[in-house]
């Protein structure tokens, strides 16, 4: 029997899929970073930026909506008292059709988020023209500075304190003559002129911005969102009972046992929460459609993802997760660069060289070395 109320359960097709979509589960990592990522923000204490890097689909997009959802929460009383404060701003960092990242289409779009008026009508005082329709020519360098300088006025009278830009990996998509430093360097100038904390969400490709800069490296904040690992018997756990959770928000006549099917929804989620959920609600169409009143395993293989897709995702993760752990694993390499060891490993080589001295003095002419010999056969000695 379903868990989930008589009343969605009544509802139309649409609604009850709607209904599903909408549910998030607050799961331990989601906590754990949006904890983090909380502390950060209001105690950044001279961060420039700040990362939150996780795999596509591990639910990057749901904490930002979470983390902007109280902020706005906390500063109500501030926004009833002044209409005009928007605390935290998010702007998707769209991929261009055209090669490389489109900086003026990003200031539009952050322009319309903060309901900027007549964001059409922007004049370029610089030239002293004023066009009704700047969006026709997306090539204008002076449309581009234009409304740049309308976003960071909007940024500063806004008193924004945080601007999320999600999707960030798209800003290492380069068009021809640019750099990634300047990419970044575009970042830190809006920071400095408007005061806003920026927090850059995307995929592990973001750690390229890391290698460029040793200080920005050191003292920016990384905050790394990663799956879950299903060697990791907490880990393990804490998935299945995301699991649970979502199967008790089915909207269904009869919830089904997704429990029993953790190894099939490991595989093709690769412990990644949002990938589980988007392959859920597929599932959840599919049922309805069918007319079956709960979710078999013949429709979960159906409705996942493909192997070869599942097997590129995969690979991204890996080869992410082993970048952020070289980059947090670093101690004994920074010490020797620091020459912090150099005593140590000294003292470690005179001993070593002492020890072998005194075996080599101690011995008599045609004395063997101290060992143990073999008795009998090893099982693989054959």
């Amino acid at each position: 029997m379903s868990k989930t109320s008589e009343t969605i359960l009544n509802a139309p097709i649409e609604k009850r899929i709607k209904y599903f979509e909408d549910y998030t589960t607050s799961h331990a990592t989601l906590i754990d970073v949006y904890q983090k990522l909380e502390l950060t923000i209001n105690y950044p204490s001279n961060i420039p930026l700040v990362f939150m890097i996780g795999p596509t689909g591990v639910g990057k997009t749901t904490l930002r909506h979470k983390i902007e959802g109280e902020i706005l929460k906390e500063e109500s009383s501030n926004m009833e008292n002044d209409p005009g404060i928007i605390p935290i701003l998010g702007v998707e960092a769209i991929a261009s059709d055209q090669g490389g990242f489109d900086w003026k289409d990003f200031y539009y779009r952050g322009l319309v988020e903060l309901e900027e008026p007549l964001v059409d009508y922007k004049t370029d005082v610089t030239h002293g023209k004023e066009s009704k329709k700047l969006n026709t020519n997306l090539n204008s360098k002076s449309n581009k500075a234009t409304y740049r300088r309308a976003f960071e006025k909007a940024l500063h009278y806004r008193q924004v304190k945080v601007l999320i830009i999600d999707e960030a990996q798209h800003l290492t998509k380069l068009g021809s003559g640019r750099k990634l430093i300047d990419q970044l360097d575009t970042i830190k100038s809006l920071a400095n002129k408007t005061h806003a904390l920026p927090v850059l969400i995307g995929t592990y490709e973001l750690l390229h911005f890391l290698n460029l800069n040793g200080q920005l490296s050191r003292r920016s904040q990384i905050i790394h969102f990663h799956r879950y690992l299903a060697y990791d018997e907490n880990q393990k756990y804490l998935f299945i009972k995301a699991i649970k959770s979502f199967q008790n928000k089915l909207p269904l006549e009869r919830t089904p046992n997704l429990e029993d099917k953790f190894e099939l929804l490991y595989k093709y989620s690769l412990g990644c929460i949002g990938v589980l959920k988007n392959w859920l609600t597929r599932a959840l169409i599919k049922a309805i459609n069918n007319n079956d009143n709960t979710i078999t395993a013949e429709i979960l293989e159906k409705t996942a993802l493909t192997i070869a897709q599942c097997e590129q995702i995969a690979a991204e993760i890996i080869e992410g997760e082993k970048q952020i752990i070289q980059y947090n694993n670093d101690s004994g390499k920074l010490e020797e660069m620091l020459g912090l060891n150099i005593e140590k490993v000294e003292s470690e080589n005179e001993q070593e060289s002492q020890q072998n001295q005194n075996v080599k003095g101690n011995k008599k002419p045609g004395e063997r070395s101290p060992g143990r010999d073999t008795v009998g056969r090893d099982n693989f000695d054959l």
